[in-house]
């Protein structure tokens, strides 16, 4: 297993990190999958108005070819300084049924924190603190 960091410019990879929950829950009657757009637009640095004041990384779990998970990483800075904390979050956590899956991802999103100097993290929680 491998966990590399997407490059947000590349429009195969941003693919792969959106589509993902919609082929790991396609079976479960459940599942509502979430907007596309809204989605692609989180991703999208030149554009969203988060990245103005802080930043956020994304983060696949691949086996031979296949994806077997996701994770966002996120440094809000404006949350931090107002509330005088070093916290990242996690969002958009979703993998197949396998603790070392999870536990990769964790700890890629965790070592991505520490070297932005945060302390700890919360989640699910996106770019807008929801």
């Amino acid at each position: 297993m491998h966990i590399h960091k997407i490059d947000t410019r590349d429009p195969r990879q941003v693919r792969q990190f959106i589509q993902f929950p919609n082929k790991l829950y396609r079976e479960d009657p459940y599942y509502c999958p979430v907007l596309e757009s809204g989605e692609r637009a989180a991703l999208d640095r030149a554009h969203h108005p988060f990245y103005r004041h802080s930043t956020a990384d994304f983060f696949i779990a691949q086996s031979e070819g296949q994806v077997l998970g996701r994770i966002a990483a996120v440094h809000n800075t404006r949350h931090n300084a107002h509330h005088g904390v070093r916290t990242a979050f996690f969002s958009a956590f979703d993998l197949i049924d396998d603790f070392q899956v999870a536990q990769a991802l964790l700890e890629a999103a965790f070592a991505w924190a520490r070297q932005r100097g945060c302390e700890d993290m919360l989640g699910p929680r996106g770019l807008t603190g929801s």
